[in-house]
């Protein structure tokens, strides 16, 4: 029987990857993994709780579940994870017969990097917003003078909406005396109603699939409301980018459209999505891509066959059960 591990599953894309697998491959066996129990164990036909992803004995526990479960391929959705694994590849292909489903390490390092990122999108003659390295109040000052519009502080290696600060006058840059090392500056391209998050994906022959494009509304750095759109020139400029980046496999771009309905790209994650389920409703199945790819050496255009239109809203839910003992997927009570 072919086993899939995903790791990382109380985190939300770990466990979008969980559930697109669940449904598509319901004779495969999947074990889930993470550092602490959550409901996200009962998508799972075995769970595993795991060290943390920095611990000294990561790679070692790793490679032993993967022998001892025989585990044929490996996903995550959680950055930590992704690129211990990435940067032990040598070692665990070694040791295991195991599949990983991750990018290059150059990839991975551009893209955990808002500076990294933006500069190699300049490099590579793509359009990205302007930037500075601020070392203090004074050049969040100059960069606002210079552009004369509003602004945004990112942490370099930042995650979600963490750490973020938005200036939209100078008397706000000049009220606040911030620590702006490990920031990066930049221009705030459009507004919250021209933003996107497009799911692109490169197989192993270096094929680029039509992106799928979600108008997004986010809440706390997380999609809230998606809607499938439409759009020549963000599916050609996103494209182009996968093209010249060749992560092989997902690459997840943040956009804006900028004052003349021209794409930016702001942000590259290289990895699933927080969007993975919701694209694969839609009929952009990249996670199920993936297995074939690595499993069977097969790629099916038919799994890029995305709708044209479709929307999705994203809320919290509540699951009901008689009581502890009968917590599981099978005796969930719903409220109607």
């Amino acid at each position: 029987m072919t086993t899939i591990l995903v790791m990382g599953i109380s985190g939300n894309v770990s466990l979008g990857i969980l559930r697109v697998l669940s449904k598509n491959f319901p004779n495969y066996k999947i074990i889930g993994s993470c550092i602490y129990d959550s409901f996200s164990n009962y998508y799972c036909n075995e769970f595993f709780k795991s060290p943390l992803a920095s611990s000294e004995n990561f790679i070692e526990w790793f490679i032993n579940l993967c022998k001892t479960k025989d585990v044929d391929i490996v996903f995550s959705g959680v950055e930590e994870i992704i690129e211990v694994l990435a940067l032990n590849q040598e070692k665990i292909s070694k040791n295991t017969n195991c599949k990983l489903t991750f990018s290059s390490k150059l990839c991975l390092e551009i893209g955990k990097s808002k500076l990294a990122t933006v500069e190699w999108l300049k490099s590579n003659n793509f359009r990205f917003p302007t930037y500075c390295l601020p070392k203090h109040n004074d050049d969040i000052l100059d960069f606002y003078r210079r552009l004369n519009k509003p602004i945004i502080l990112k942490p370099i290696y930042g995650k979600g909406s963490k750490g973020i600060i938005k200036y939209h006058s100078l008397k706000e840059i000049q009220l606040e005396n911030i620590e702006v090392d490990n920031y990066i500056a930049q221009e705030i391209i459009g507004n919250e109603h021209s933003e996107y998050t497009v799911g692109c994906y490169q197989n192993l022959d270096g094929y680029t699939v039509e992106p799928i494009i979600f108008k997004r509304e986010l809440l706390n750095g997380h999609t809230i409301k998606a809607e499938v759109i439409k759009n020549t020139k963000i599916s050609e400029y996103c494209k182009e980018i996968t093209y010249h980046f060749n992560p092989f496999g997902p690459l997840n771009i943040q956009l804006r459209l900028d004052e003349n309905d021209n794409p930016v790209a702001f942000e590259m994650n290289v990895r699933f999505s927080g969007t993975t389920l919701i694209r694969d409703f839609f009929g952009f199945k990249d996670v199920v891509s993936m297995v074939h790819e690595k499993l069977n050496a097969e790629f099916e255009i038919l799994n890029f066959n995305a709708s044209s239109e479709g929307y999705c809203i994203r809320m919290l839910d509540e699951f009901f059960f008689e009581n502890p003992q009968s917590i599981n997927l099978d005796n969930v009570v719903h409220y109607e």
